[in-house]
């Protein structure tokens, strides 16, 4: 909660903590100074609601889409599906850049 006496949904101050990450405004209220609660408990999905991660790959004009497992192995699994995809030699470099949706929305981040 903000401010004392002030009201904010829970999930309103998560959202505001999660795009101020990094700065002193995801932990503390700018009005008061208090300490605000931890909001990834607010905005993390319960673990049988959550879907899977999908990337979209895009790379020389065509895209995929892949599902990605958590973890060195699910990186380096894939890695190697983007590799076969689009054909690519197995010690090419990826260059991965990537954006992410707001987990309870669906929103651009």
């Amino acid at each position: 909660m903000p401010t004392v006496g002030w009201h904010a949904h829970s999930r309103c101050l998560a959202r505001w903590q999660l795009q101020s990450a990094g700065s002193r405004r995801e932990t503390h209220c700018d009005f008061c100074n208090s300490q605000l609660p931890d909001w990834k408990a607010v905005l993390t999905p319960l673990p049988d609601l959550s879907a899977p991660a999908v990337m979209n790959v895009n790379f020389d004009g065509r895209t995929y889409s892949f599902e990605v497992q958590a973890g060195m192995a699910g990186y380096s699994e894939f890695t190697e599906s983007i590799r076969r995809a689009f054909n690519l030699p197995d010690d090419s470099d990826l260059n991965i850049t990537f954006t992410c949706d707001e987990p309870t929305s669906g929103a651009w981040m």
